[in-house]
């Protein structure tokens, strides 16, 4: 009797262990065969990893939107120039005597202990081409930086730029004492840090000018600058996917190249080091599967025109 009892109730186990695996093959079957069920959702670890993207993406959002809203007037615009508009309005105003000690610390009194040893996130680097050991440095949130003593101490050339998001600095060839600085981040941050144009400088970098010619709004993001080894050609990439050329020195420019896909960018543009005639350049597109790719330009006239390069062949990713 009792091996009978034993025995049915080893049989209800049996039966029930694979009625419940049973039943796990046929959610899992379900889960398989729907499809919209991701490879996340059927995996743990996948859909951690996959929670912890979104979040931080959200975040990265949501500073961005915090920086455009701290940007935006009560209308929700961003003004146009406002930068520079108001350092006009300083500069307008005339002290109308000594300030005294009530408007803020006496110099004597306090020592600056800093941190005055950086300058942000650098992005560009220009060195002097018989005097090494004067550098030029161009910092994202910094400003403009120069070293007379191969980097040893640095020190901000102006701090009163209508924009010190700089991007890019090139130098004349010809004349050491002439400088071009691009300003605006917008693919290599998200908070998309707008700039004001280009900025020359004909005193080794010691002043700098706003040139009249970049105030617009296709000179908010400038990713680089290049000049020929003649100095007589200028070239602005944006991330307007647009290309620009001058040959005055910063007067004029004219577009020689416009992406065909919105929302890209013209991340690089480069000279020959000897041959004012030959450049190049890297930009976004689609390919025919509406793919973003990345892709290369040359151009045999000093980039008054640009050719697609079709040896190295297509970057299956944007270039940034």
């Amino acid at each position: 009797m009792n091996k009978i009892i034993t025995l049915s109730v080893g049989l209800v186990v049996i039966g029930t262990m694979v009625f419940t695996l049973s039943q796990d093959r046929t959610r899992q079957s379900r889960r398989t065969d729907d499809p919209s069920t991701s490879a996340a959702d059927m995996n743990p670890g996948r859909r951690r990893d996959h929670h912890l993207q979104g979040a931080k993406a959200a975040r990265k959002q949501a500073r961005s939107d915090w920086r455009l809203k701290s940007l935006r007037d009560e209308r929700g615009q961003i003004p146009h120039d406002a930068i520079m508009k108001a350092r006009l309005q300083m500069d307008s105003m005339v002290p109308v005597g000594p300030l005294g000690l009530s408007a803020g610390l006496d110099s004597g009194q306090w020592t600056d202990h800093g941190p005055g040893n950086f300058g942000g996130r650098t992005r560009a680097l220009v060195i002097h081409p018989t005097q090494t050991d004067t550098m030029w440095t161009g910092c994202v949130s910094g400003g403009i930086w120069k070293t007379t003593n191969g980097g040893q101490s640095w020190g901000l050339t102006d701090d009163t730029l209508e924009s010190l998001a700089v991007t890019s600095i090139v130098l004349d060839p010809t004349n050491p004492n002439t400088l071009y600085a691009a300003t605006g981040e917008r693919e290599g941050s998200w908070s998309s840090i707008r700039g004001a144009g280009i900025f020359k400088s004909v005193d080794g970098g010691l002043s700098w000018n706003r040139l009249a010619s970049t105030t617009g709004t296709s000179f908010y993001y400038i990713n680089r600058l290049a000049i020929s080894p003649d100095g007589k050609t200028l070239l602005a990439a944006t991330s307007d996917s647009q290309i620009f050329r001058s040959t005055d020195g910063g007067t004029t420019w004219t577009i020689t190249f416009q992406g065909s896909a919105s929302g890209f960018a013209v991340w690089e543009v480069l000279f020959h080091p000897t041959l004012s005639n030959r450049a190049i350049a890297a930009t976004d597109d689609y390919d025919i599967n509406n793919n973003p790719i990345c892709y290369c330009l040359y151009s045999n006239d000093g980039g008054l025109t640009w050719t697609k390069a079709t040896g190295i062949g297509d970057m299956t990713e944007s270039c940034g």
